[in-house]
């Protein structure tokens, strides 16, 4: 497969149970032991998505959860956790918990392969309070609500309904209304009553016009100005 991914795990035994089924179905990946090596990966080689060990994430300090949260809300990503006593690897998608029935290999062909392989470049994230309508691109009723942050790569939208990780979307602003709705995609879910948890979804923006995208661009930046005022 052309496909490039990086995976992080940190307990050895668990990395080598995932690198034994990525070189059986000859997929191309790196290995890092922490979420900060993973930073580090994404800024120097372009990628086409994330395979994440369950435990090392849950080890992992606030401020490289927080990081990675911005990661997710860029790249594919497929939790992973081995199981010894069933001697199989568990795979799920964000958002979803329990039997998915996806694979690693699935999410390698179907995921990863979707998405353009880039580098990571961190965008100036501003705290805002825009209105915004959330509309599901299957006929689901449209949703208002509010985006608390942004940058140029996405957003993360408050909602208490249940969305699902790669979902397609819509964003219409009516701040930005002379630009037309935004297409998105679903990145990562935070359920309601996840702990002391803002509700919702973060996304990342796609296939932008680049009237669009300088309109996001002078938003941030006005944005940027009133904070440092």
């Amino acid at each position: 497969m052309d496909v490039r991914v990086v995976l992080v795990a940190a307990e050895e035994d668990s990395r080598r149970r995932y690198v034994q089924e990525l070189d059986a179905h000859g997929v191309h990946y790196d290995v890092v032991e922490s979420l900060a090596q993973l930073h580090q990966a994404l800024t120097r080689a372009p990628y086409n998505g994330i395979l994440l060990d369950v435990p090392t994430l849950i080890r992992a300090g606030l401020a490289e959860k927080a990081l990675t949260h911005e990661l997710l809300e860029i790249y594919p990503a497929l939790r992973l956790s081995w199981d010894p006593a069933e001697q199989r690897i568990r795979a799920m998608y964000y958002g979803q918990t329990g039997e998915t029935g996806h694979t690693l290999v699935d999410f390698v062909a179907t995921q990863a392969g979707q998405f353009r392989a880039r580098t990571y470049r961190r965008m100036p994230r501003a705290d805002v309070a825009l209105c915004v309508t959330l509309t599901r691109l299957n006929g689901d009723q449209a949703e208002r609500t509010v985006v608390v942050n942004m940058s140029e790569a996405g957003c993360f939208v408050i909602t208490t309904n249940e969305w699902c990780e790669d979902a397609p979307l819509e964003l219409a602003f009516p701040d930005l209304e002379a630009v037309g709705p935004f297409s998105a995609r679903c990145r990562r879910v935070v359920p309601w009553g996840a702990g002391c948890h803002m509700p919702g979804i973060g996304v990342s923006f796609e296939g932008l016009t680049l009237e669009q995208e300088q309109a996001l661009r002078g938003l941030l930046k006005t944005r940027d100005e009133e904070a440092q005022s």
